[in-house]
Parts: C-alpha cells; structure tokens; sequence
C-alpha cells in the first residue's frame, strides 16, 4: 500500500485503540459511581433503620460501615490492578508492539495480535 494509505491505516488503527481504552477507562469510573452509590444507599438504609438505637451504638456502626467501604474500595482496587499485572496481558501487549515494530508499513498484518491481546484482557477481567 501507499504511503499515505499505510499512514491513514495507522492512525485509524491507533484512533480505534484509543477509542477502547477510553471505553475501558468510562467503563471502570461508571463501575466506581455505581459502588458508591450502592454504599451509599446502604449506609442509609443502615442509619435508618438504626435511628432509635443510642449514640454509642450508631458511632459503632458508622466504624463499621466505613471498614466496609474501605474494604470494598480495596478488592476494586486490587482486581484492577490484577487486570494490570496479569502476565497474559503484558506479553500479549508486547507481542502487538513487536509486530507494530517489525511491520511500521502494514500494521494491519498485525491483526491476530491485537485480537489476542483483547482476549487476555478479556480474560484477565
């Protein structure tokens, strides 16, 4: 292919993988927005239903409802970073990078590392 149609399928390539980690990236914060608001409703729905109790009490809960949240904040964080450090994922990325490399002219031959790439993130999810 020309020049310029290699370029175009370059950046059209690079714009479509954009595009997917902006879409992972949404995905994960609307993920985050629901937590929160779940927590949210439970701590009141908690606090609701424990109005009549005595002040000692509802200072007992709250450290317990927050230890909760903390808790629940920490296993999103680690699955994340679980899908960051998965093994899979980075020798696939590798894999897609060499083939870019080793094909600068015709990225599109790299075509099956990109799809195996998208399955060890896939997978490591």
């Amino acid at each position: 292919p020309s020049l310029d149609r290699q370029q175009y399928l370059d950046s059209s390539i690079q714009g479509k993988i954009k595009e997917e980690l902006s879409r992972l990236r949404k995905q994960d914060s609307e993920l985050q927005k629901q937590i929160e608001q779940a927590l949210e409703k439970e701590s009141l729905d908690i606090a609701s239903q424990n109005k009549t109790g005595a002040k000692g009490k509802s200072s007992i809960l709250l450290k317990q409802e927050l230890d909760d949240v903390r808790s629940k904040i920490e296993r999103h964080n680690q699955r994340r970073e679980k899908v960051d450090k998965a093994p899979g994922v980075k020798s696939a990325r590798e894999k897609v990078v060499q083939c870019y490399n080793k094909n600068p002219e015709s990225t599109l031959e790299c075509w099956a590392e990109v799809r195996d790439f998208r399955q060890a993130v896939s997978r490591a999810e």
